[in-house]
């Protein structure tokens, strides 16, 4: 590899390198330095050197073509610390297993199986706003996209303890990032409220499954269908831990994700009447007055194109990174073992290159003519390759009945004097939130 290249970039601190750049504007600094210096970017975050990807070629090569020498890396390990030996923090052959296992719980037909708890979670929010009230949306998203995914995965054996879920998962998400943030890494067992949180999540987990295995007794929910999954080869299932390990996996992952995605999405449509009011007719033509069943989702596609620009533009996993185990060549450059490989859907989403006045907001992007001509990779809000997000049906789902409800019988304004920014944490937030006055439908 001695003949390789060095791919460009900006030349950063002596120190320090990019580093300081990276986190006071993660976004304008990751964008502005594929636009000016291309498809394969090379920098440095102090002694590391860091490579930003947004070529399709290049990025198919580390998530599938050599994706035996990249490893999760550093922006997983302090999720580990939360999610043990969880699906999207394993690695190699126990990821495989694991996958394996839970794959036919989450195919798209048991997915759609869960349409009509989506729309009784959808119909308890709204039960609760009222006419020409403010609210933030971002909470209540939030709560919904919770409520979803806790009855989806654990049913009602946690009714009466979804309030202390929510709350310790909160918690535990700010840890979290924090801990990702800070270049000391202390170990948990000296943070007294993170032992505290996740003795909470914990319990109940572990009670849950107790129980059901107690009765003899495993459920229709996602946990009861992971306690049945058995492997090909050995007849094994998952243990407890493991089962625990999933079920906290995706009530972490499976919430903020689902619920920043709408709240964006809601942003977006206060900000464009016309498709606003193309949504709602869609949607009353749809379902009329009645809750919504997995035979209306094709009669919603506006709602899923609106979802997918929403998705484009405020991907809520923004990036992620992979660590070279050996060294290997990308675009003729070399990679030196080690390193850190940075791919950002922020970035891909925004490039002129694959998307023509990147900047705005155009659901029909997404018909199926002017899709299926754009290459892989330009778009991939749930990430690609074998790791992609098991629950991205569900997710998607989600989103697009809630907003189809939601336009049925509202019309959302923006409250005045907000100033809306992405803030990028673990997900994509919207900061400081998005006030919204409710109007109701006649």
């Amino acid at each position: 590899m001695n003949a390789l290249g060095t791919a460009p970039g900006p030349r950063g601190g002596l120190i320090l390198g990019s580093l300081r750049d990276i986190r006071r504007d993660p976004l304008g600094f990751f964008l502005e330095s594929a636009r000016k210096y291309g498809g394969l970017v090379r920098f440095r975050a102090a002694h590391k050197p860091v490579f930003l990807l947004s070529e399709p070629e290049h990025i198919r090569r580390v998530l599938q073509d050599n994706m035996g020498n990249y490893v999760k890396g550093v922006s997983y390990e302090a999720l580990a610390t939360v999610m043990g030996g969880g699906l999207l923090v394993a690695e190699g052959d126990v990821w495989r297993r694991h996958r394996k296992l839970m794959n036919p719980a989450f195919a798209r037909s048991r997915m759609i199986e869960k349409a009509a708890t989506v729309g009784a979670c959808a119909e308890r929010m709204l039960e609760g706003w009222r006419p020409d009230a403010e609210i933030d949306v971002v909470p209540e998203m939030m709560r919904f996209a919770f409520d979803v995914v806790g009855r989806t995965l654990m049913g009602a054996d946690i009714d009466d303890q979804m309030g202390a879920i929510e709350r310790a998962i909160d918690g535990v998400t700010r840890h979290v990032y924090r801990r990702m943030q800070s270049p000391v890494k202390l170990p948990d067992l000296l943070n007294l409220r993170q032992r505290a949180r996740m003795r909470v999540l914990h319990g109940v987990v572990a009670a849950v499954i107790a129980k059901r295995r107690a009765a003899g007794e495993s459920g229709g929910d996602f946990l009861g269908l992971l306690m049945q999954a058995r492997d090909d080869e050995s007849g094994e299932g998952m243990d407890d831990r493991q089962l625990r390990d999933e079920v906290l996996t995706f009530l972490l992952a499976g919430h903020e994700t689902t619920g920043a995605a709408l709240s964006w999405t809601l942003w977006l449509l206060a900000q464009h009447a016309d498709v606003e009011r193309r949504l709602h007719e869609e949607a009353r033509e749809a379902l009329g007055g009645r809750a919504p069943a997995a035979e209306d989702l094709p009669r919603l596609a506006l709602a899923s194109r609106v979802a997918s620009e929403s998705l484009r533009l405020y991907p809520p996993a923004w990036a992620f990174t992979r660590t070279a185990v050996s060294e290997d060549a990308i675009g003729g450059c070399r990679v030196p073992a080690g390193s850190v490989v940075v791919i950002s859907t922020w970035v891909n989403h925004r490039l002129p290159r694959f998307w023509d006045e990147p900047d705005r907001f155009d659901p029909d992007r997404f018909l199926p003519e002017r899709a299926s001509a754009r290459p892989a990779y330009a778009y991939f809000p749930f990430g690609g390759g074998p790791h992609a997000c098991i629950g991205m049906h569900l997710s998607m789902m989600e989103v697009v009945l809630a907003l189809a409800m939601i336009a049925r019988r509202w019309r959302l304004e923006l409250a005045p004097g907000q100033d809306v920014r992405p803030e990028p944490r673990i997900s994509l937030l919207p900061r400081p939130g998005v006030r919204m006055v409710l109007r109701a439908r006649r």
